[in-house]
């Protein structure tokens, strides 16, 4: 990046069940200074996180939510950190105001420091989960409900953004989500690009 140019700020976080707690994460990255454009978040998986690995360039910077958000054991945590400092990709947490990494974090009493606190954050970071049972649940369980609601907040609140970017974001399909805001007598303003409904025959006339 050249000098003086101006890196992107890009923000990730671990979108949870209730509502509330959703408005709260996208307020907290956006008041640090991420733009709306470039907020980025998802229940579970990790593929938005990997688009904002591969987008991050040199000069730029990560802002999480909360730490455990990126990763879960802290060994994680360093692998991510080294491969974010090589790049020259900044990373830093909300919640932990103290942790930020930079280009020089690798170098000796920097490095030095952010072993330190690795390891207090080993001890604080929960125990891995039980792995989940192989194959998803048929129907609208917990899991999708959840990203329907979310998918409708969003429609609500984003005007501007097309379904496709709703959908996109909360990893549910378009029909599925035209369903879901019909069946919830919602002022559907958007139509999807899909197939025309096909006419009615004749009753015999």
């Amino acid at each position: 990046m050249s000098k003086g140019q101006k890196g992107i700020v890009r923000g990730y976080f671990r979108a949870g069940a209730e509502e509330e707690g959703f408005r709260e994460g996208v307020s907290a990255l956006l008041d640090a200074g991420v733009s709306s454009g470039n907020l980025f978040f998802e229940p579970d998986g990790h593929r938005e996180l990997d688009r904002v690995l591969e987008l991050s360039q040199d000069g730029d910077t990560i802002l999480v939510l909360r730490l455990t958000d990126i990763c879960g054991p802290v060994k994680a945590l360093f692998r991510l950190v080294k491969r974010l400092a090589a790049a020259g990709v900044r990373l830093r947490s909300v919640s932990e105001p103290w942790f930020e990494i930079g280009s020089g974090t690798l170098r000796d009493a920097p490095l030095c420091e952010l072993i330190r606190e690795l390891y207090k954050l080993s001890l604080i970071f929960p125990e891995p989960s039980v792995p989940r049972p192989v194959g998803r649940p048929r129907g609208n369980g917990l899991g999708m409900r959840e990203k329907l609601r979310k998918a409708q907040t969003l429609y609500r609140q984003k005007q501007e953004w097309p379904v496709a970017e709703i959908c996109r974001r909360t990893g549910i399909n378009e029909r599925t989500f035209y369903r879901y805001l019909a069946r919830q007598e919602e002022d559907i303003a958007r139509r999807p690009r899909g197939r025309k409904a096909k006419p009615r025959g004749n009753s015999g006339a």
